[in-house]
């Protein structure tokens, strides 16, 4: 991701005002809090991310596990990979999350839903970040074929225009 900020400063808009962009990681992706870690103002200089943008794509099965106070599993994108034949951000998470938790070759870590929401509120109350983009409520919303998992900078592909 710093190799992502430095491209984008390096780039800039006519010269009217440095380039921008954003990264968007799955709330249920094993490196989630390490992604957010890059956000807090203590952060180790070797990771901490000053420019570019940071996004969280949330499924609505994330919010029920909240409500339940459950663990909710971390998927290993490799092993989503290799054993559906699809990227980890092409698969509804909500619609296949027990199947993903039965599955022995998908492996898993898991942490508590609301410490995820908590470190969440923290880290957004540090500095702004990260942008959250509710991956079902998108989904359902779409009109074309294909699935939405992650935005742009403004979130300008939500509006419709």
């Amino acid at each position: 991701m710093k190799m992502l900020e430095d491209a984008f400063s390096y780039a800039n808009q006519l010269g009217a005002r440095q380039g921008a962009g954003a990264v968007y990681l799955h709330a249920h992706h094993p490196d989630i809090l390490r992604f957010l870690d890059t956000k807090r103002e203590n952060a180790d200089e070797k990771i901490r991310i000053k420019t570019l943008s940071l996004g969280v794509v949330i499924p609505d099965i994330t919010f029920r596990l909240a409500k339940e106070n459950a663990q909710m599993a971390l998927f290993s994108p490799y092993d989503i990979q290799r054993r559906y034949g699809k990227p980890f951000g092409d698969i509804a998470i909500s619609e296949r999350y027990d199947e993903l938790i039965a599955d022995p070759h998908v492996r898993k870590t898991y942490i508590n839903a609301r410490d995820f929401f908590q470190t969440l509120a923290e880290i957004q109350f540090e500095s702004g970040y990260p942008y959250i983009m509710f991956e079902d409520t998108v989904n359902r919303a779409n009109p074309i074929a294909g699935r939405i998992n992650m935005s742009n900078l403004c979130s300008e592909i939500f509006t419709g225009q």
